[in-house]
């Protein structure tokens, strides 16, 4: 299978301070029952003049989450609040990537249908309430203790929770523990915002490693002063050229791509999904519209990683140089991909061989394109090696020559 991305050289982790760290994601628990999380959702908002992070957070889930709780690292004491569910409905709207194929030519009978996105503060204390949940701040780096803290407090702990917690609390990061409240009722789960010092944003995935789900979706929205990219793992993006239809519906390849090229990273990579200057987007939502008219750019990336790949914690910076990127993919200048005679789509590897080399008109035409490219590699070949007998014999000494 070809290649779908650019792969940008991004190989080395940054050496950064801790104090600088933003974090979002984190733990569920109890790993096993009755929650896990199957999905994240996080909008990162990175003031750098104030050097503050807000991290919004929406988890998807599965499981009745009567006794919901998670734990997340933080780099410093944080203030929390919670945000409707909306605001990542509209932003997901205004970003999901859309695939734009040519329309069906009159010869075509069938009548396609529309085109599918793919699948897609209060001041802070040790303790308080927000919203639907109580939360404390623990700052103990002895992770047997947090362990104790927690069971003491009833939270339920997890096999190998406390190997987990080991890397955050031997950097000295608080740990945000949070849960419903015992009177709240199980549909309480919503967003999370939460401020804190810092503008590297970072995933730690070493802990979400034990509530999450095989192939988790990740997606990241960066609101900083430029186009955002991961700093210690590759970035992707789409390559138009192995984009294909697939059916008479409209649906396309995008999914299956996208998951197939983050599979042959296992999960060590981001695809660049969408990259603009904030002033294009005109959102309804009020948290969006706060957002946008204060930062200069908004950038998303995505994911999926499985937990034997959680192996280290993502984290993120700008690239200024970086060309905007639209989630508009049109394709429409594209050779129909339609095949009139017998009423129905071209291959998708077909589709691609048009697309890469430039929408040829019949296959046979394609076929012996390719026919004339391994003449001409084969004359140039023979022309070498002709070249290359003549030098050598022009060069080589004459054995009757003797020497005087």
């Amino acid at each position: 299978m070809r290649r779908l991305a650019t792969v940008i050289a991004l190989c080395s982790l940054l050496s950064i301070t801790l104090p600088s760290i933003a974090a979002a994601s984190g733990a569920l628990i109890p790993a096993d029952a009755p929650i896990s999380q199957t999905g994240l959702n996080v909008i990162f908002a990175v003031d750098g003049q104030a050097n503050q992070t807000t991290a919004y957070l929406k988890l998807d889930y599965t499981g009745t989450p009567a006794e919901f709780a998670w734990i997340l690292p933080v780099p410093s004491i944080p203030t929390l609040d919670v945000v409707g569910a909306s605001s990542f409905v509209e932003l997901h709207s205004l970003t999901d990537p859309r695939v734009t194929f040519p329309a069906p030519p009159a010869c075509f009978t069938p009548t396609l249908g529309t085109i599918p996105a793919p699948t897609t503060q209060t001041p802070a204390a040790p303790q308080g309430q927000v919203g639907a949940y109580d939360y404390s701040v623990l700052e103990d780096r002895d992770p047997a203790a947090l362990m104790t803290w927690l069971k003491d407090n009833g939270y339920q702990a997890p096999a190998g929770l406390e190997t987990a917690l080991k890397p955050y609390t031997d950097a000295g990061m608080p740990l945000l523990a949070i849960k419903l409240k015992p009177d709240a009722a199980t549909n309480s789960i919503q967003p999370i915002a939460i401020s804190y010092a810092g503008t590297t944003p970072m995933l730690p995935f070493q802990l979400a490693a034990l509530s999450s789900q095989p192939k988790t979706p990740i997606t990241v929205w960066v609101f900083g002063e430029a186009q955002a990219i991961p700093t210690n793992t590759e970035r992707f993006t789409m390559r138009e050229n192995d984009l294909a239809l697939t059916s008479l519906n409209n649906e396309n390849n995008y999914n299956e791509l996208r998951s197939g090229v983050l599979a042959s990273v296992a999960g060590k990579g981001f695809l660049t999904e969408f990259a603009q200057p904030s002033k294009f987007l005109s959102p309804q939502d009020s948290l969006l519209k706060e957002l946008t008219s204060k930062y200069a750019f908004l950038t998303r990336l995505y994911s999926e990683v499985s937990p034997e790949e959680m192996l280290f914690d993502p984290t993120f910076g700008y690239s200024p140089e970086l060309p905007p990127l639209s989630n508009n993919i049109d394709l429409t200048y594209r050779t129909e991909p339609f095949d009139c005679e017998d009423q129905v789509l071209h291959t998708v590897r077909r589709q691609q061989y048009d697309a890469a080399k430039g929408n040829r008109s019949s296959e046979e035409e394609a076929t012996a394109n390719l026919r004339r490219g391994a003449l001409r590699i084969g004359t140039l070949l023979v022309i070498g090696v002709t070249l290359s007998i003549i030098w050598f014999l022009a060069r080589k000494p004459n054995k009757r020559r003797r020497a005087v």
